[in-house]
């Protein structure tokens, strides 16, 4: 039944390995009431019994968490040689890995420690240091309540006697506190440039001429007449007009004034760079040991006058499943992980900073090695800066 379990989760795994509205979230907890059966060992001649229990967990990462495990299986008949009742206590511990922890559907593996206590006819009321181990899944119905099922093996001895039984439970989640989940990636353009505007050419203005001046007529002189010797009749006397002749001033060229040149654009300084800055498989967090290698992008970010900047992130060639897009959803999420980085630390303009994801579009060493594969799991930052 172990087996068949493990086939059906992994199969329902493989199907609902998709993103969707519930997810594990790193940093929460957790607390699942339970019911279940309880199977006994068929050495402790006690009939299988109902379950209850209580789960309280804490999740270290979206992958890892510990839980705390409480379970009390309701009285069960003995069938051997004696009559009676007895019910059985157990509480511990154990670690739980999810698989595909961004999913909807989650499945996991765990394994604890936990003492197993009886009480009832001919009990002897000693605890009992037990080890369990095996599977479980959760399937989300929204970001904090999901379904919870698990299948545990319990291995203790009890009167020199080793026994096994087995555990089947059913539970509802309920996940709180944590980080909020980071929104969905979103490409965003950078901002372009101003476009320069180009000034006008001025236009000649020709200056008018001042208006003529005119020389006052010359004065008429009237020649007499003579005195006669004899006493004849005078000639008529004859008037000379003189001509007037105006004077007028020349007629100035129009001054041309010279064009002002347009504004030329400002310089700019183009940087391209490969961050020193590696991925695990399938994986878009930024481990701390990177993040040297962003504070010097960032200072020379800082210093950066009216900056444009594009964050292309990279996969290798292994698939990710749990995303309809695959590895370009993934690239997509390590260039958006950078930018929140580099925007939350330096206090950077986040509306100046794109990001885009290729995938494994652009290989940058060979997919078919390890150390190859770890180069194309990367981060490259494109940024222009003004002079």
């Amino acid at each position: 039944m172990g087996k068949k379990l493990v086939c059906t989760l992994t199969a329902a795994g493989a199907i609902f390995a998709t993103t969707a509205f519930g997810a594990i979230t790193e940093g929460s907890f957790s607390v699942t009431p339970v019911v279940g059966a309880y199977v006994f060992n068929s050495s402790s001649h006690l009939e299988n019994t109902p379950l209850l229990g209580l789960r309280g967990g804490y999740n270290f990462t979206k992958s890892i968490g510990i839980e705390a495990v409480y379970d009390y299986a309701t009285k069960s008949k003995m069938t051997g040689e004696i009559h009676g009742e007895r019910t059985m206590h157990r509480f511990g511990g154990q670690a739980l890995y999810h698989f595909f922890p961004d999913s909807v559907f989650v499945p996991s593996v765990g394994a604890g420690f936990s003492g197993v206590s009886f009480n009832g006819t001919d009990s002897d009321n000693i605890n009992h240091g037990a080890f369990d181990y095996g599977v479980g899944a959760t399937y989300f119905l929204n970001k904090d309540i999901a379904l919870r099922g698990d299948l545990r093996h319990i291995l203790y001895s009890r009167n020199t006697t080793s026994l096994n039984d087995v555990e089947f439970t059913l539970g509802v989640t309920f996940q709180f506190g944590g980080p909020e989940p980071v929104p969905a990636a979103v490409f965003t353009e950078p901002t372009p440039p101003p476009t320069p505007v180009a000034t006008p050419a001025p236009v000649s203005v020709p200056v008018p001429a001042p208006a003529p001046e005119s020389t006052p007529a010359a004065a008429t002189v009237a020649t007499p007449a003579p005195v006669a010797a004899i006493a004849t009749a005078p000639p008529a006397a004859v008037v000379e007009t003189p001509l007037s002749v105006p004077i007028t001033a020349p007629v100035p060229l129009p001054i041309a004034v010279a064009p002002t040149a347009p504004a030329k654009p400002p310089a700019r300084r183009t940087v391209s760079t490969v961050l020193s800055v590696e991925f695990a498989v399938a994986d878009a967090s930024i481990k701390p040991l990177y993040q040297r290698e962003l504070q010097k992008i960032g200072t020379a970010l800082q210093g950066c006058r009216d900056m444009h900047v594009e964050i292309d992130g990279h996969t290798d060639s292994i698939p990710y499943p749990r995303h309809r897009d695959g590895n370009r959803h993934l690239s997509l999420l390590r260039a958006q992980n950078t930018r929140n980085y580099l925007v939350k630390t330096f206090g950077l303009e986040e509306a100046r900073l794109g990001v885009k994801g290729y995938g494994e579009t652009r290989p940058l060493a060979s997919n078919g090695t390890e150390k190859g594969r770890a180069q194309n799991r990367r981060i490259e930052i494109k940024y222009s800066c003004g002079e």
